[in-house]
């Protein structure tokens, strides 16, 4: 008898397994299903008001990362995979890249549609494409990749399956290549000095990837910016930058006729951390 229900309890136990197996197995392909169906680009409705301008009465580039980072946040949150869920968990999102394509500025009274979606996978970091459309074209394109990050660590981590399903889809890519080359990037001709302030701080508690933008392309003489059209700007962020730091943003301008090519370079005030390298591309105003 003993025997018999031993038997008996080890087939109950191994039968349990396989049914618990099969139905994990179909919870996963239910949950790919439904996430294949409902990943869907995030659109919005933005009017260009005058506080987003600058004195050409065009979009700053700073306030244009403002919105693709709020897209991106929104975007992330309707699929259980957004800041308010991640920072539960001990982690956050960190944007690692920025590659911004500009056709035309949005201006003042612009109705735009603002469009974001995420399409691949890259090492650690999801990718995630942006597109502004004015009249069924597409005056600005953008591609970044983010990565996850330990809150307490300060490292990052590998992707969820959640977020890899998310990025495994259908959507496309948009056709932009990268213009920078980090290790090109050296001594700079000159440079501003900036200081790291409360209004740069965000909900992580360190500085706006808009505000490394600010200091990096905004430390060029205001006469550029008069004779110059920003076309094209790519910066990768490298290191940290924490609340009272003081920074330089150096930069160097190669003209190539009509077309003039800066680096740039944000650093410590030592400079000797380098926290985040761009380029920018510029076309001059006849």
């Amino acid at each position: 008898m003993q025997v018999k229900k031993q038997v008996e309890k080890q087939v109950e136990k191994q039968v349990k397994k396989q049914v618990e197996k099969q139905v994990e197995k179909q919870v996963e392909k239910q949950v790919e299903k439904q996430v294949e169906k409902q990943v869907e680009k995030h659109v919005e409705k933005i009017d260009i008001q005058n506080h987003y301008l600058n004195y050409k009465g065009e979009l700053l580039v700073t306030n244009l990362c403002h919105i693709f980072n709020d897209l991106a946040l929104r975007h992330s949150e309707d699929y259980n995979i957004g800041l308010s869920t991640l920072i539960e968990n001990g982690t956050t999102w960190m944007l690692y890249r920025i590659h911004i394509k500009i056709n035309e500025f949005p201006k003042k009274d612009d109705s735009l549609n603002f469009e974001t979606w995420p399409c691949g996978i890259k090492s650690l970091f999801i990718q995630r494409y942006f597109q502004v459309i004015k009249k069924n074209f597409a005056i600005v394109q953008a591609y970044t990749e983010w990565m996850c990050v330990d809150l307490l660590k300060r490292r990052p981590l590998r992707q969820s399956p959640e977020v890899v399903r998310l990025a495994t889809n259908k959507l496309g890519q948009l056709d932009i290549h990268s213009i920078l080359n980090e290790k090109e990037v050296g001594e700079m001709d000159d440079f501003k000095e900036f200081n790291a302030t409360y209004d740069n701080i965000d909900i992580n508690k360190h500085v706006t990837q808009a505000s490394y933008m600010k200091w990096s392309v905004y430390a060029l003489p205001f006469d550029f910016f008069m004779h110059n059209n920003l076309k094209e700007v790519e910066s990768v962020y490298m290191h940290e930058i924490k609340p009272d730091s003081k920074l330089k943003s150096g930069y160097k301008i190669t003209n190539k006729g009509l077309r003039v090519e800066v680096l740039h370079k944000l650093t410590d005030e030592t400079g000797k951390i380098v926290h985040c390298v761009s380029k920018t591309i510029w076309e001059k105003v006849l």
